[in-house]
C-alpha cells in the first residue's frame, strides 16, 4: 500500500487528477484543529483514509479560474425566465412571508439562485471537507510546492511570489471556513464527509460559504434546522443575507447593485442578477404556465 501511494503521488504531479492518497498533507490542518479545541478522536475519524483525499483539481482552480470572465448572459434566456417564474409561484408563500420580513423581492432571490445553482438543480459534487482542507493545507510549504507543480502548464494566473502570496491568503481563508464548516456539522449532527458543494466549499442552493451559514442561515420552513439544500431555507437565507448587507424596500438600482456585489464580487454577476430579476418581473404577470 505504501508503494502504491507513492506511485499515485508521482502520477498526480505528472498528470494532475482529482485527488490522491497522501494523508500527510492534512497533518498541519488536523493538528491545528485539535489545538484549537476540536475533539481529537472526532478529527482523526473524519480525516481517516476512508473519508478524505487531497483534491488537487479543487485547489488548482483557485489559481486558474477567473470569476469575472464567466459567461452570465446565458442566464437571461427564455428557459431561465420561465423556470424562474414557475419557481416563484411554487414557493409563493415563502417568498411572500420573507419579503415582509426582509423587504427583498422574489425576483432578486430567484435570479441569484438561478445563477448560483440553476434553482438547486446543481449544487456541486465536490466533498466540502476535502476541498476546504486541501486549500487550508497550502500553509505547508511542501504542499504549496506540489500544488504549484500540478497547475496545468500555461493556465496559472500567478507566478513566483504572487503564487505564494495567493496560496498563503487562500490557506488562511480556507482554514477559517473549515472551522466554521466542522462546527456547523457538529451542531447539526451532520457527517462532514456527506456534504458536497463547489470547488471552493460553497454549500447548498444559495452556495453559502460555511461562515455565511452560521451568520445568515435562516430556518425558512420552521422545522428547527437551517438546511441550505431545502428551498424554503435557501430563499429565507438569501433574503436575510441581502437585508443584513443593506437591502431596503424601494432600493435604487445603484444601491441594489452594491448590495448584490456583497454576495458575489463580480460586476457581471451582479448586473445579470438585476437584468434577470427585471425579466422575471416583466414576464410574471403574463405567465401562462408554458
Amino acid at each position: 500500500m505504501k508503494f502504491l501511494c507513492k506511485g499515485i503521488i508521482i502520477l498526480t504531479v505528472l498528470f494532475p487528477s482529482a485527488s490522491f492518497c497522501d494523508h500527510s498533507y492534512f497533518e498541519i490542518v488536523k493538528n491545528n484543529l485539535i489545538k484549537e479545541g476540536f475533539n481529537k478522536e472526532y478529527i482523526n475519524r473524519i480525516y481517516s483514509s476512508n473519508n478524505i483525499t487531497y483534491e488537487f483539481n479543487s485547489v488548482t482552480l483557485f489559481f486558474t479560474v477567473s470569476e469575472y470572465k464567466l459567461d452570465y448572459d446565458k442566464f437571461l434566456g427564455k428557459e431561465y425566465v420561465v423556470n424562474g417564474i414557475k419557481y416563484i409561484n411554487r414557493y409563493k408563500k415563502t417568498f411572500d412571508y420573507f419579503e415582509e420580513q426582509f423587504s427583498v423581492p422574489p425576483e432578486i432571490i430567484t435570479a441569484i439562485l438561478t445563477i448560483e445553482t440553476r434553482l438547486g438543480s446543481y449544487t456541486g459534487n465536490r466533498p466540502v471537507l476535502s476541498s476546504l482542507s486541501s486549500v487550508a493545507a497550502l500553509k505547508n510549504d511542501y504542499v504549496k510546492k506540489m500544488v504549484k507543480k500540478s497547475v496545468p502548464s500555461g493556465k496559472n494566473r500567478y507566478s513566483g511570489k504572487k503564487f505564494n502570496d495567493r496560496a498563503d491568503k487562500r490557506a488562511k481563508w480556507a482554514y477559517s471556513e473549515l472551522k466554521k464548516f466542522i462546527a456547523y456539522c457538529i451542531e447539526n449532527d451532520i457527517e462532514p464527509v456527506q456534504i458536497t458543494g463547489s470547488y471552493a466549499g460553497a454549500v447548498g442552493i444559495p452556495q453559502f460559504m460555511p461562515s455565511n451559514i452560521s451568520a445568515y442561515g435562516e430556518d425558512g420552513n420552521f422545522d428547527g434546522k437551517k438546511d441550505l439544500h431545502n428551498h424554503n431555507d435557501a430563499i429565507a437565507s438569501v433574503a436575510k443575507y441581502l437585508k443584513k448587507h443593506g437591502w431596503k424596500k424601494n432600493i435604487s438600482d445603484g444601491n441594489a447593485l452594491s448590495v448584490i456585489l456583497k454576495y458575489n464580487k463580480s460586476m457581471p454577476y451582479a448586473q445579470t442578477v438585476l437584468k434577470l430579476s427585471s425579466l422575471l418581473k416583466i414576464k410574471e404577470n403574463g405567465y401562462n404556465g408554458n
